[in-house]
């Protein structure tokens, strides 16, 4: 199952780098490119480990970037 993307405005996007880490951004951009992405695609794709990519989800979630 994907992650998935919930649609933001401009503005939100042009604030995205003061909101989120580099980390969450990587993913973020990861996902934008594949909504279908799964965690150990992410974690291909981003360099980023596993145990990291499940910590940030629930993050971007919480900052409605994604949903679940």
């Amino acid at each position: 199952m994907g992650i998935g993307l919930e649609t933001k405005s401009a503005t939100d996007a042009t604030n995205l780098s003061a909101l989120l880490s580099e980390d969450e951004q990587s993913v973020l951009n990861a996902i934008r490119s594949n909504p279908k992405i799964t965690q150990k695609q992410l974690q291909e794709a981003t360099g980023i480990t596993l145990r990291t990519i499940k910590r940030l989800l629930p993050r971007l979630q919480e900052k409605e970037k994604v949903e679940g």
